[in-house]
């Protein structure tokens, strides 16, 4: 298990989603979404690993970046109330469908 690869640009394309790369080092799992950049759509992600296939297992963190980028936008701003509950409630949907956790980043 790799529990930190930025390997999801691979997994999407279909020229490189066997994931050979990590499979030839002994990685069966690979989890995606660190660093606050994994996408909130976790259903619409899994729908279209699953569509391709893989030739990984993988787990995804939902992005702390991507969900308030879906709400707020560039804003460079305290979220408000309103904001924070939107956020949390991306979050939800995200973790129910399968997210691992929540990650956060600096960029």
């Amino acid at each position: 298990i790799d529990p930190h690869t930025h390997s999801l640009s691979e997994l999407t394309d279909p020229t490189k989603n066997a994931n050979v790369n990590y499979l030839t080092q002994g990685v069966t799992t690979v989890v995606n979404g660190n660093d606050g950049g994994g996408t909130h759509q976790i259903d619409k992600l899994k729908h279209t690993l699953q569509a391709q296939g893989i030739g990984t297992n993988v787990a995804f963190f939902v992005g702390h970046g991507s969900v308030r980028k879906a709400v707020m936008g560039k804003a460079k701003r305290t979220a408000t109330d309103i904001e924070i509950k939107k956020m949390q409630a991306l979050v939800k949907k995200a973790m129910q469908s399968g997210a691992l956790g929540f990650s956060s980043g600096l960029y």
